[in-house]
Formats: structure tokens, sequence, C-alpha cells
């Protein structure tokens, strides 16, 4: 199935690796044009000079997502750039894995402001255009740790329940305007993040980036167009236990 991007332009948070990379190469291959938003400059330009080898349109933006001024600057030079956003990609996030008992407030506080502030500040931020566009598809990453829980994941999962319930608001608010919001959910998926929380498990035995990257772009696409307000689990291999990562 082939998404129709041309002449849309895209912001991905988190751009520069693991998921965001891969749904900036997949919104560049169907046409769009993406402002890679992440907090590493080198490697969200590395990300770009990929894309140039492809033929292809990015630009790389410094952020902070938990930073307001940052955030509303990156996203008023995207405007100043390409004059619209058409697709947001709130993907940008941080995961710390500590038991309840010994949670560190900073800690709490770096998942939260990171994943659901993030989450926000950018939607905020990216809104204000879209609305005068009465246009726009907005996709935010959740987990299914936020659907479920799990044991020393409190402050991610909490994040990433947030982000489902504001997604949900968002959605029924902003319909009215032709704008769209969902949230997709994935399993283990295989990052560097992942890989860091999870170094004795298979990489290959989880869902890889492109595979959550392409459900991305169908969210970006006319061809999701009555898809509103959705939690979209992607569950990815299942654990011979009948768990998921």
């Amino acid at each position: 199935m082939e998404f129709d991007l041309k002449k849309k332009v895209a912001i991905v948070t988190g751009g520069a690796l693991g998921i965001g990379r891969a749904t900036v190469l997949a919104l560049v291959k169907h046409g769009a044009s993406v402002a890679v938003l992440d907090v590493n400059r080198h490697q969200a330009g590395a990300v770009v000079e990929e894309i140039s080898t492809m033929k292809g349109h990015a630009i790389a933006v410094e952020v902070d997502v938990a930073d307001e001024k940052a955030v509303d600057r990156a996203v008023a030079m995207v405007i100043k750039d390409y004059s619209k956003i058409d697709i947001l990609f709130n993907n940008a996030a941080v995961e710390i894995l500590t038991p309840m008992v010994s949670i560190r407030i900073e800690d709490w506080d770096k998942v939260l402001n990171t994943n659901l502030r993030g989450t926000f500040l950018v939607t905020r931020a990216v809104l204000q255009q879209m609305l005068k566009q009465k246009s726009g598809a907005i996709v935010n990453v959740g987990s299914v740790d936020g659907l479920r829980g799990r044991a020393n994941g409190a402050a991610y999962a909490a994040s990433k329940a947030a982000i489902v319930c504001f997604t949900e608001s968002l959605a029924d608010e902003v319909a009215k305007y032709k704008i769209r919001a969902n949230v997709v959910c994935p399993a283990g998926v295989n990052t560097e993040m992942w890989r860091k929380t999870h170094p004795q498990s298979d990489p290959m035995s989880v869902l890889q980036p492109e595979e959550v990257a392409d459900m991305i772009v169908f969210l970006a696409s006319n061809m999701s167009k009555a898809i509103n307000g959705a939690t979209i689990e992607i569950l990815g291999p299942r654990l011979e236990w009948g768990t998921y990562l």
C-alpha cells in the first residue's frame, strides 16, 4: 500500500534515533518534508544528511521538549522554513526503571517532563498552526506499559497512561477543525533505550522500529482519515510465556 505525503510537512520529536529516526525516513520516502527535532544536534544532523542522499528534504532542530521557550522557538523555526505543519509525531521519551521505594524525585521528574510535558508543549505549539490551517494529523507514542503497567516502571507507565488520555481529550477537542489525534502503544521495540533496559534480551525477538513507523505513516496519511482518538496497540512477537516485552 502506498501513501502519498508529497507537499506535506512533518515534525518528529526524538527524531534522531529509534522509532523517531525510522519514522522520519519513512515519511521522507513517501514524499514529506520533515523537521527532525532532537536534544542531540549531532545525531539529528546525521539523519538529515542521510535524507539528503535520498534526495529528500529535512532540517535538524536541537530542542529539549520539556523547555517551553525552546519548543516555541523550534516550532516557529519550522513554520518559518516550511510555512505550515501537516503532521506531528510526538516521539521524544526517556525511560528509567527503578523500584518504587527507591525512585529519586529527579528521575521521576525527568521521565514525566520529557514524556508528558514534552508531548503537551510541542502539541500546543504546533496546534496553533494547525488550527489556522484547519487540518492536521497528530500521532503520539504511548506504550503497552501505559495500558497495563509493570514492576519498576511506575514513572514511565504513568507518563504513557497520561498520554493516552491526553490524546483522547485532544482528539475530541480538535475534530471540528479537521485535525486528528491518535496514539500508538508499542510493546518492546529494538531501540537504544530498550536495549539499555533489557540487556539480556534478543533485540530481534521484539518489534523493529520500521514496523512501528509503518503505522505512524498510516495514521499521518489520508488513508486513516476516519480514525481519530484511537489507541492502537502494536504488540509484535509474543513471548512464549504469553506476555509482551
